[in-house]
């Protein structure tokens, strides 16, 4: 292998790596909200601490209009342009399986939840797809480069 054929191997390597850095972003900034709960029973698949998110009141009651599913969240409080939800309960579940909502005695209507350790988990995922992307670009940028250079 000449030099040229070198840097497009390692090219071709830095464009794979980059491609999984976007995708690990995807995935588990994705999977790192909390889950709208839909039907009487939830599926856990990993035993964490899981927080229940209850509704605690409007954010502008006035305004009707704008998407109800656009959620943003910070610490315990999720919230759109309507409605606010707070992670008021903490329940430890030891082992996967269904579970049925109203098997955990909530004293108010609960409609998300969220793993705590294995949220923190994700968004650390998210963080290092975000550096082995930038990363990746860099060194995708050097190659590149270098590769034009040589003669």
């Amino acid at each position: 292998m000449n030099q040229k054929e070198n840097f497009k191997y390692y090219a071709m390597k830095t464009k794979f790596f980059l491609y999984g850095s976007i995708f690990l972003i995807f995935i588990t900034s994705s999977l790192s909200w909390p889950f709208k709960i839909t039907s009487p029973k939830i599926f856990i698949i990993i035993p964490d601490e899981y927080c229940f998110y209850a509704h605690v009141g409007f954010n502008d009651p006035i305004e009707k209009i704008g998407a109800d599913y656009f959620y943003t969240s910070h610490n315990k409080v999720q919230s759109n342009k309507k409605t606010k939800f707070e992670g008021k309960f903490d329940k430890h579940i030891k082992y996967p399986g269904f579970y049925e909502i109203n098997s955990f005695n909530f004293p108010e209507n609960v409609y998300f939840y969220r793993g705590k350790k294995v949220s923190s988990l994700l968004e650390n995922l998210t963080l290092v797809g975000i550096f082995g992307t930038a990363l990746s670009f860099i060194i995708l940028v050097i190659l590149s480069w270098i590769e034009i250079n040589i003669k």
